[in-house]
């Protein structure tokens, strides 16, 4: 499974020291962090542009019908 006997002792401290994966693997995390962060930017920008966009403020006509109707059935009774 391991080849790390073929290796010379010296090689094998460095490998699996503590400097040799961190310095492998800190620069494409890095950009990968660029990437991921940038794209959510972006996306955030477009996302506020289209809620700018959008409008005012959403109003449900189903919730504004049934107030209309217990206004007007109130109103009936009164003037009734």
């Amino acid at each position: 499974m391991s080849n790390l006997h073929a290796l010379p002792a010296n090689n094998v401290t460095y490998i699996t020291g503590k400097t040799f994966f961190p310095a492998l693997i800190s620069n494409p995390f890095i950009s990968g962090l660029k990437i991921a962060f940038t794209l959510s930017l972006i996306l955030f920008v477009i996302a506020t542009i289209a809620s700018w966009l959008q409008g005012g403020r959403y109003v449900n006509v189903d919730d504004d019908i049934e107030i209309i109707k217990a206004e007007t059935e109130a109103m009936e009774e009164v003037f009734v």
